[in-house]
């Protein structure tokens, strides 16, 4: 090991398969808030949150944005097509995509084999956490459905901390676990999530293709690989290892 005492993860694109998912709840929310048939406005509010041609863009509000994110972008389509809304959208925003995951339970998947890996980590001494854009009970719904909570020594929500890029969700994680930030290496897949590990100063950013972000979002990343699955090779050695031993 190098003087790496800690791993910060991103949650949608980095532990967790983030495309099913996502849509389901983009297109079950704008369903349930307009109740319309109207196509136009139920496609200006799918791509004031990034959902395009069934594709998510790279750089949007569904990718690393938050519920109040969400709720500012689809407020403002709402006025201007004159259409009524529930107040406060907010909470009503947060209640439904916690309804709307319990619902897509089947689109809730894991993009490696977390239970290894996980376990691989702590027994290297490693302290754990998640930085996520998501709000805690949805978080929490997902992490328990998958059985992973038991091994995060630290969850950090939207809801709770400042959005990433700021670096509340690290100093927060570092305090909480007794680790300094250039202990750490963040794990992400969007450029939003290598600027919040940049304005944090870990040790370490590491991009991952599993999940929104394309290359050219990455390329601020010490590292780049295809999962978090190639974090640990066979030989228990971490990717950053193999760097220093060069």
């Amino acid at each position: 090991m190098t003087n790496i005492r800690g791993i910060l993860f991103d949650k949608d694109g980095t532990l967790i398969e983030f495309l099913g998912l996502w849509k389901a709840i983009a297109l079950g929310l704008v369903e349930e808030l307009i109740h319309s048939e109207n196509p136009i406005v139920k496609e200006k509010l799918l791509e004031s949150i990034g959902l395009v041609q069934d594709e998510v863009r790279p750089a949007s509000i569904l990718s690393s944005g938050t519920t109040k994110d969400i709720e500012e972008a689809f407020r403002q389509v709402l006025i201007d097509e004159q259409i009524n809304f529930p107040e406060p959208l907010h909470q009503w925003i947060e209640s439904k995509i916690f309804e709307l995951t319990k619902q897509n339970i089947h689109a809730i998947k894991p993009v490696a084999d977390l239970n290894t890996l996980l376990t691989r980590l702590k027994q290297n001494g490693l302290k754990i956490g998640i930085a996520t854009a998501d709000d805690q009970e949805t978080t929490l719904l997902t992490l328990n459905l998958l059985g992973l909570t038991h091994y995060f020594d630290f969850i950090g929500t939207s809801d709770f901390y400042n959005k990433k890029p700021h670096p509340h969700m690290m100093e927060a994680f570092c305090e909480e676990v007794g680790v300094a930030a250039k202990e750490v290496v963040m794990v992400g897949d969007t450029a939003v999530d290598i600027a919040f590990g940049r304005n944090a100063n870990c040790q370490y950013m590491i991009g991952v293709h599993s999940g929104a972000g394309q290359s050219q979002d990455l390329v601020g990343a010490d590292f780049v690989i295809p999962t978090i699955a190639d974090l640990v090779d066979v030989n228990n050695e971490f990717i950053w290892e193999k760097a220093v031993s060069r």
